[in-house]
């Protein structure tokens, strides 16, 4: 299989950043300050475990990031931004097997919202 165009990487970066930065942070964002442990569990599973739903379909974040690999094979790997986008998501996953236990919900809602702006980052670095 050959790799993407660059008209096809911004595509798909651009859906990238539709379907996974923008819907880590929501469900975290849009909860009261004063939300509960309990508040807090459910909007971190909704965030990673059903992150986009979509023609009756519910995708976790691991799976829109793992389609998004699949898309884009090796091609962004000598990118600047690419090792940082990386790492975002990585740290956004690893919340995944956490969510039973307590939560610090500054520090996971910094980690879901540094995704949208690594994915920003190399969107503006593979379009110019």
């Amino acid at each position: 299989m050959d790799a993407p165009a660059p008209d096809t990487l911004v595509d798909l970066l651009a859906d990238l950043q539709h379907d996974l930065g923008k819907y880590l942070r929501l469900p975290l964002a849009w909860l009261p300050a004063d939300a509960g442990d309990d508040d807090v569990r459910e909007a971190a599973r909704e965030a990673l475990l059903a992150t986009r739903c979509a023609g009756g379909r519910v995708h976790a974040a691991a799976d829109i990031w793992q389609a998004f690999l699949a898309d884009v094979q090796d091609d962004l790997a000598a990118r600047a931004g690419w090792p940082p986008l990386v790492a975002a998501v990585a740290r956004v996953l690893a919340w995944t097997p956490r969510l039973d236990g307590p939560l610090d919900r500054a520090a996971l809602q910094a980690d879901l919202a540094a995704v949208s702006p690594a994915i920003r980052a190399l969107l503006d670095e593979v379009e110019a």
